[in-house]
């Protein structure tokens, strides 16, 4: 039986230095190498304060993070977003069939500029959809026709409903995934989708 082979990142975050650390072979009874031994030690750790104005408290709280990736390599962002390009899900919400009950395509194409284009789409998926109050990188279920139709969704779904609408009205855009404040800072040494937690609209 073959395991399975993970490479893994870590992150240890401290504002000061190090008490101790160690990294070295991690061996056993009969001395064979089976990992790596960390060891990472700080005295004196103040305690966590809110501040007004602050980002989230995992932005500061002092901390070790580990991320594991299955295969022997390290992943980057051109990698991550090849892999967003080729997802089947993301692809099916970029070119939805939404049903255009309102006609709001054919009022938009009507529009001299594609600043007014824009304008007038968003008044109407604003005031039209409402957002459930959840911020995500994907709307959470497979088809979007399907949250159009119930007129509620998440952050990510809200934002490819209007993307679907201002493409099919001429007007170029795309979407960009994001950290809200409350989510904290992207970590630009750890490309992964976890630094996010919601789509903006660019045009």
């Amino acid at each position: 039986h073959t395991h399975p082979v993970f490479s893994y990142q870590i992150f240890p975050t401290v504002y000061g230095e190090f008490d101790q650390k160690e990294n070295g072979p991690l061996v056993n009874k009969r001395n064979e190498v089976i990992g790596n031994h960390f060891l990472w030690a700080v005295k004196d750790v103040p305690s966590f304060t809110e501040e007004p104005f602050a980002t989230c408290k995992e932005d500061y709280i002092q901390k070790v993070e580990i991320y594991a990736h299955r295969g022997r390599f390290t992943p980057n962002w051109a990698m991550l977003a090849q892999l967003a390009l080729y997802d089947e899900h993301l692809k099916k919400w970029l070119k939805a069939d939404l049903k255009d009950e309102f006609g709001w395509i054919g009022t938009a194409k009507t529009l001299t500029t594609d600043e007014q284009k824009i304008a007038f789409i968003f008044d109407k998926v604003k005031t039209t959809m409402k957002w459930n109050g959840v911020n995500w990188v994907g709307p959470g279920e497979a088809d979007l026709a399907d949250i159009w139709e119930k007129k509620i969704g998440n952050s990510a779904a809200v934002n490819l409903v209007l993307y679907n609408y201002l493409r099919a009205a001429g007007v170029k855009c795309s979407l960009i995934y994001a950290s809200t404040r409350d989510h904290g800072k992207v970590k630009d040494e750890l490309p992964t989708l976890e630094n996010f937690n919601t789509m903006v609209l660019q045009t």
